[in-house]
């Protein structure tokens, strides 16, 4: 599960559609993107290092203003620990503007409530972003 350059470029595209100021990622997303293809689109210094996980730049290049994290396990440290499973507690309840899935739910088993969850998560004109 991560961000790989395919996504990476999609993600480029969906900040001129909607805002990432509050964004929610499903599982801890990976940074897979090589640093140079990184550096050029956003015009970084060489000195630019990619960091394990995507919620930096997700705030420094992205314009998300807060990252969340989403998994069932605390194991990759994510800022909510929660089953996806079962439905969502109430404080992250349309708390977001986007909601990244790069690569999660096809590990859930309850697919239509993980979907549900999605969708709760979402301010009203939040945008959804699968990448499977």
């Amino acid at each position: 599960m991560g961000i790989g350059l395919h996504e990476f470029k999609f993600l480029r595209y969906s900040t001129q559609q909607r805002d990432f100021d509050q964004t929610v990622t499903i599982g801890r997303q990976e940074l897979h993107v090589p640093e140079s293809n990184v550096r050029d689109a956003f015009a970084l210094s060489s000195e630019y290092k990619n960091d394990k996980y995507c919620d930096r730049l997700l705030r420094d290049q992205f314009g998300a203003g807060h990252v969340d994290s989403i998994d069932f396990s605390e194991y990759e440290e994510a800022s909510i620990v929660h089953d996806m499973n079962l439905p969502l507690p109430e404080n992250v309840v349309q708390r977001y503007d986007t909601v990244i899935d790069g690569g999660c739910l096809e590990h859930i088993f309850n697919v239509p409530q993980a979907l549900l969850n999605c969708s709760k998560f979402c301010k009203p004109g939040a945008q959804i972003l699968h990448m499977l």
